[in-house]
């Protein structure tokens, strides 16, 4: 079990703000921390967004999809609410993409750095 007053956190830090069509955040830095939280505010019912994570390759310096260590792409699909998730096994740097799947809903992207 872990003790959650033994965490590290970070600041949180907003990526994407009030954004209405899909967008790529800037590069961000998480070095020093394994895992991150991602809230995701909706202004509205209706539209659904997909989150996803992508990582600097060091090789070509070019951002790629990240995928954890069972194959799973680290993203959250169908957004459609007020929301947060874990991902943990971030890379350094990395980027928020917001895709717009069904248009109606603004949405606000933050995140908050942890090691854990």
């Amino acid at each position: 079990m872990v003790n959650l007053l033994q965490l590290a956190r970070g600041a949180k830090v907003v990526a994407h703000s009030g954004i209405s069509a899909t967008a790529t955040s800037a590069e961000q830095n998480s070095r020093g921390h394994n895992a991150m939280i991602l809230y995701f505010d909706l202004t509205a019912a209706t539209g659904t967004w997909t989150i996803k994570i992508q990582g600097k390759c060091p090789i070509t310096n070019a951002f790629i999809d990240m995928y954890d260590n069972t194959g799973t792409l680290m993203s959250m699909a169908s957004v459609t609410a007020d929301k947060a998730q874990l991902f943990v096994g971030i890379p350094d740097n990395f980027k928020i993409v917001a895709t717009e799947d069904v248009n109606g809903a603004t949405i606000t992207v933050a995140y908050e750095l942890l090691t854990v």
